[in-house]
């Protein structure tokens, strides 16, 4: 490989070098390549669309005092699995039709470019699925990022209502642009502030359903969170294992307050009643 930008040609003759699967080129680099060091993030037989292989290039460019190192990574993505290693298929494998795929990516590229918490939830699909089941009239949401599963959420019904908190007014006027975009003017509402400040507002609104996609819960926001629902109502907790989980999960472990279902990172809770609570006891 030659010094210069790293082009076509030349991806296309590394690829040939690494005895790799089929690959897709994310994006140009312009290094200064020398020979390029390879480093694995996947195993052999993994199936997956993420980007999994790194490869980086590093050289000297002379300047007129001393040679300073110049240095750049290129990430791949390889979507086949080595042919002689197929892994069996997971449920994670069947295909789920995204309608807001396009917001989904949009707000990713958002947080690459400006180094913020615009995080989405990874399969909108999950919290859009579960309002749909309980036939979710109103649902509160914690976390707007640019409204990719306030989308979803409010795709429960014809009717749903979606009420959205941010608290970063960029995030905010983004989302709202989004859900224009969308026609879902007048199905999501957006209210600007932090959880804490804006949930007692909601108290008592007997909301069907509660999605936390915040950066991290806290005992205070899930008891926010409960106050909303009615009785029977969900909640859906993301990011559990990003910050002090220990109250958390003795919170959601409450049989008085819970009926709950975790797996990874997030938890399904049902909203007990007083009576529900008394019978389990």
């Amino acid at each position: 490989m030659t010094s210069g930008a790293v082009d076509q040609l030349h991806i296309e003759e590394l690829f040939q070098s690494l005895n790799l699967p089929r690959q897709r080129w994310l994006g140009e680099v312009e290094p200064v390549c020398g020979v390029p060091e390879v480093e694995f993030l996947g195993n052999d037989g993994e199936r997956t669309h993420e980007p999994k292989v790194e490869i980086h290039c590093a050289d000297y460019k002379a300047t007129d005092a001393s040679p300073a190192s110049i240095s750049s990574t290129l990430v791949l993505d390889v979507w086949q699995s080595y042919p002689h290693n197929q892994p069996t298929m997971k449920a994670s494998d069947v295909p789920v039709s995204d309608p807001f795929s396009d917001l989904q990516t949009a707000t990713r590229l958002h947080r690459a470019r400006h180094g913020c918490g615009a995080y989405t939830y990874d399969h909108g699909s999950l919290p859009g699925v579960l309002a749909a089941a309980v036939g979710a009239m109103k649902v509160v949401e914690v976390g707007t990022a640019l409204g990719y599963t306030a989308c979803w959420l409010s795709s429960a019904t014809p009717a749903t209502h979606v009420d959205t908190i941010e608290n970063d007014p960029e995030h905010v006027a983004l989302a709202r642009d989004e859900i224009v975009r969308y026609g879902l003017t007048g199905r999501i509402t957006v209210h600007q502030g932090d959880a804490e400040s804006v949930l007692p507002d909601f108290d008592g609104s007997d909301y069907d359903v509660a999605f936390f996609d915040g950066f991290a819960p806290t005992t205070e926001i899930i008891e926010l969170l409960r106050g909303c629902l009615r009785d029977g109502g969900l909640l859906i907790a993301g990011n559990l294992t990003l910050g002090n989980t220990e109250p958390l999960i003795r919170e959601l472990s409450d049989a008085t307050q819970w009926r709950t279902h975790s797996f990874g990172e997030t938890a399904i809770c049902l909203k007990v009643s007083h009576s529900q609570s008394t019978s389990i006891s």
